[in-house]
């Protein structure tokens, strides 16, 4: 599927701009078998609300922060939060595991997790790709020319 898809990620604050993802993080991740070696935390601009077709925000400030951006109201559309996907979803917001401990993050990954793969069925389902054949080799019969 990740050849059908650009998937960035960045912050609506520019504190953290150029540093590596929270070590608590980064632990969190790599006990799942997560990498997030190389990343690096950026800021997001309106080059990025014109860029991608799909937003998905953590909570409702970082959605009011990237709707400030759509100066015209043309790009608001593309908006969503992003544990609309959920299928528990709670107050619709993912929590800051800052504050929470290493249980914190440990939530937040599970959230992301669990929300990501319903996020990724419903854009195989908008976009009618097939999940079940997508290793990156062509169904019998078809073409590359065809795409």
């Amino acid at each position: 599927m990740a050849r059908h898809f650009e998937i960035d990620s960045a912050g609506t604050g520019s504190w953290h701009v150029g540093e590596p993802p929270d070590r608590r993080m980064s632990a969190t991740a790599r006990r799942h078998g997560v990498s997030l070696d190389g990343q690096r935390a950026r800021q997001f601009s309106r080059r990025d609300l014109a860029q991608y077709d799909h937003i998905f925000v953590m909570d409702k400030e970082n959605l009011q922060d990237v709707l400030f951006l759509d100066h015209d109201g043309s790009l608001g559309h593309k908006v969503r939060l992003f544990r609309e996907f959920d299928s528990e979803p709670g107050d619709f917001q993912v929590p800051d595991p800052y504050y929470g401990g290493p249980q914190g993050f440990e939530k937040v990954f599970q959230i992301v997790k669990r929300t990501s793969q319903k996020l990724l069925e419903a854009l195989a389902d908008e976009y009618d790709l097939d999940r079940k054949n997508d290793s990156g080799a062509r169904p019998e019969g078809t073409d590359p020319k065809d795409e």
